[in-house]
């Protein structure tokens, strides 16, 4: 969507740090309950849509490090207000629980913005569910997608993809799911492996006897990463974090969007400086260190 090589791919904001499910292959289990639930005041969300469109942003997401944003108490009127704006294109991934009512009619309203909902899914029946995602809420997804099926067909400008993650002791239940997604109208595609959260979780993964210890291959960092010129995120509480993926503690927050308008952070010093670390392994973020979502920035 952006051309500009001068801003990010898309803005990332995250509008709760609440989830509703306890994956296993997720770190939000190990700090839910250990910090107050938080949903973006709807003028700083509004501010922050405004500067980013000034800038000439026109792709945002609403994916979070870790939570859900169908949790979110303002999702419907949020997903309104950006179809109003000059906003033309929304993702953000979901567990897809909270698929209410309010939220079905905003996902079937908007008329001006592209949206595309990732879904992640493990578990292809009502016991590994359970075990993966951690809730029995199996049966609740299920009739929730067929509920965004109706939607999907009916609004040209909705659309889903599910990533399944596949695991072990699957008997044909992700060939069952695949064919769910083509029978619904939605895209899918595969995971593999997992990731260890930049370390924090290397022995909850390689201990899981479902995952198996398959973890994704770390690359060297030559480079500065990719999501520190693409993704940025800005949480719950205005702060700036370099990385919308991985960290999880604030250890890449050079700014708060309160203070400082998200423009002039963007281009400002400290993210500069953040990026040449890169080139120096000793002075690398902890964050950084072991994640194997790296991917080397390339012009």
């Amino acid at each position: 969507m952006i051309t500009d090589p001068n801003l990010p791919s898309a803005l990332y904001i995250e509008t709760t740090n609440l989830c509703n499910a306890r994956c296993v292959f997720c770190y939000y289990p190990k700090v839910h309950g250990t910090m107050p639930v938080k949903y973006m005041d709807m003028d700083l969300f509004k501010s922050v849509l405004k500067d980013y469109i000034q800038m000439g942003g026109r792709e945002i997401s609403l994916t979070p490090t870790i939570a859900d944003p169908l949790v979110d108490q303002l999702i419907d009127e949020r997903l309104r207000y950006i179809d109003r704006s000059l906003i033309r294109k929304l993702r953000f991934y979901s567990n897809f629980i909270n698929f209410r009512p309010k939220v079905m009619e905003a996902f079937r309203s908007m008329s001006r913005t592209k949206f595309t909902i990732g879904i992640s899914m493990t578990g292809f029946n009502r016991e590994m569910y359970h075990k993966l995602m951690g809730v029995d809420k199996y049966d609740k997804v299920m009739a929730n997608l067929k509920e965004l099926s109706k939607i999907v067909k009916e609004n040209p400008n909705v659309s889903a993809n599910l990533v399944l993650r596949k695991y072990e002791g699957d008997s044909g239940e992700t060939g069952r799911m695949a064919q769910f997604c083509k029978d619904h109208g939605f895209g899918h595609k595969f995971e593999k492996v997992y990731d260890t959260w930049g370390g924090l979780m290397e022995e909850d993964i390689k201990n899981n006897p479902y995952l198996k210890g398959k973890i994704r291959k770390r690359l060297p960092r030559t480079k500065p990463c990719e999501v520190t010129y693409r993704k940025p995120l800005i949480t719950v509480d205005g702060d700036y974090k370099v990385c919308e993926c991985r960290d999880v503690f604030g250890e890449l927050v050079i700014g708060n969007v309160k203070e400082t308008p998200f423009s002039e952070l963007w281009f400002g010093s400290e993210i500069k400086k953040l990026r040449q670390r890169f080139y120096r392994q000793d002075t690398l973020p902890e964050i950084c260190k072991k994640c194997e979502m790296y991917k080397p920035y390339d012009k």
